[in-house]
């Protein structure tokens, strides 16, 4: 019987090492880009990028920077994919026009929401999800946010000048992300209920979720079925697994019941809104049955409330803080600003709109 189970498993062991050998030298040097350098354990296996990523805590991004003050500015990173640190390239990648552009797979499902706008790979279809959108953020789109904006913009002044007296530190970007998250929930969802009143000193759960998505990302995006995982588990058991991601999954299940109350007419609050909501706007949309369900809108849900929060309230953290580190700046920007208001007067102030510009691209 010894025997018989060994002559079986010697042909599978060497079919198997035979496959593995023909797998790294195809790799190594027939591949598509196998001419390009780097390191040679990228090259073979994505064990390499996973080492960097999850053993290492995220570091990949920094090691790939290495690479390429070793090797130069096109690098391979691993068995499928190069890695260019070169400035001029930005405008051929991104080219407007004809160019068809499908997304790499391996970056749309990182974030758990591969049925959104940002996780679509197809060109066309991502062009056809992008179209419906593009409206809700267009400039005169959001000049008919401003009474809207106000409302929360001076709901945040007067709560943070409650904080005067008391000596009290705050986080300045708990408190952004509080006003940006306000904004986006009632233009999104018809969403009123105002975290920059409720919070405890700014901190919210929802602010939690976005930064655990982020912190996991480097995990997810090489499994990305953990997202889907976490899902069907009890929260008890994600809670004992890793309380972190608590966070992430309500979050999703508040997106769901949302968008859930929307579609089937018990979130009526865009009747009483002074704007059109994005999600009311896009069931009524000429989108095709399946682009308007649960299960693909509130992915949507999570990309739209989650980059209009963050992405802006993160902006406004740096432009905030060098404003204010820079005495110069502040007293230049305050006396530009004296007598204006209203979103025409502020964007003509060529001081304000430089700082807004210059911050944005730091962040970027």
């Amino acid at each position: 019987m010894d025997k018989m189970l060994n002559i079986m498993l010697v042909p599978i062991i060497v079919i198997l090492l035979s496959y593995i050998a023909y797998g790294i030298v195809w790799r190594l040097y027939f591949s598509p880009i196998a001419e390009f350098p780097g390191p040679k354990l990228a090259a073979i296996s994505i064990l390499y990028e996973i080492y960097h990523e999850i053993v290492l805590g995220g570091k990949y991004t920094f090691k790939i920077k290495e690479l390429h003050e070793k090797y130069g500015p096109i690098i391979r990173i691993n068995p499928w994919e190069l890695h260019i640190s070169d400035p001029d390239y930005y405008d051929e990648l991104y080219a407007a026009g004809g160019k068809r552009r499908d997304k790499y797979p391996y970056y749309t499902k990182q974030f758990g929401n591969s049925e959104s706008m940002i996780g679509t790979v197809s060109h066309d279809h991502h062009r056809l999800r992008r179209g419906v959108m593009n409206r809700h953020f267009s400039k005169a789109s959001v000049f008919r946010l401003e009474p809207m904006i106000q409302k929360y913009v001076d709901s945040l002044v007067r709560r943070l000048r409650s904080y005067k007296d008391s000596k009290k530190p705050i986080n300045l970007s708990w408190a952004f992300s509080c006003f940006t998250f306000d904004v986006i929930s009632e233009y999104a969802l018809g969403q009123t209920n105002s975290s920059i009143e409720s919070s405890d000193d700014f901190h919210t759960d929802f602010h939690d979720a976005i930064e655990n998505i982020g912190n996991i990302s480097h995990v997810t995006k090489v499994f990305p079925w953990i997202f889907t995982l976490m899902q069907c588990m009890p929260m008890s058991l994600i809670k004992f697994l890793d309380s972190k991601t608590v966070s992430v999954v309500e979050f999703q299940m508040e997106m769901k019941a949302q968008i859930g109350a929307i579609i089937n007419g018990k979130n009526n609050n865009h009747e009483r809104s002074s704007q059109p909501t994005i999600f009311h706007e896009i069931l009524s949309s000429d989108l095709p049955p399946n682009e308007k369900s649960v299960a693909r809108l509130w992915q949507e849900g999570q990309t739209v409330i989650g980059a209009g929060t963050e992405t802006t309230a993160w902006t406004l953290s740096v432009i905030a803080y060098h404003v204010l580190a820079n005495p110069d700046i502040l007293s230049k920007l305050l006396a530009e600003m004296e007598g204006k208001n209203g979103l025409k007067e502020l964007e003509q102030l060529p001081y304000m709109t430089a700082d807004i510009s210059g911050s944005s691209v730091e962040v970027s």
